[in-house]
């Protein structure tokens, strides 16, 4: 699935918003910073319940910079993200880790 086509996907969420982002695009959904697009891969914020299922998926933390605290967003395996209802889920969960 390309970034368009999860953005697309995920509009019945609510308002889904792309920045670019350190040679990627910052994802947000009705303001909340969910997920990050990079090197064709989709990442998403992940809490500490959602951080073991993407391990236990065998999916890595995005690499740490300055903006992004360590372990913060965690890879999508291609399962989640070639089905658009596993991936809807997911974005939700990812969406109310990112609120305070």
């Amino acid at each position: 699935m390309t970034r368009r086509e999860a953005v697309q996907a995920l509009r019945e969420l609510g308002q889904v918003a792309e920045e670019p982002h350190l040679g990627g695009w910052k994802l947000l959904l009705d303001g909340a910073w969910f997920g990050v697009w990079q090197r064709d891969r989709l990442w998403l914020r992940a809490g500490a319940e959602a951080r073991a299922e993407h391990m236990r998926h065998g999916m890595m933390a995005l690499q740490p910079n300055p903006s992004l605290p360590e372990g913060s967003f965690y890879e999508v395996p291609a399962s989640i993200t070639e089905a658009p209802d596993r991936l809807r889920a997911w974005v939700r969960r990812a969406a109310a880790a990112a609120r305070p």
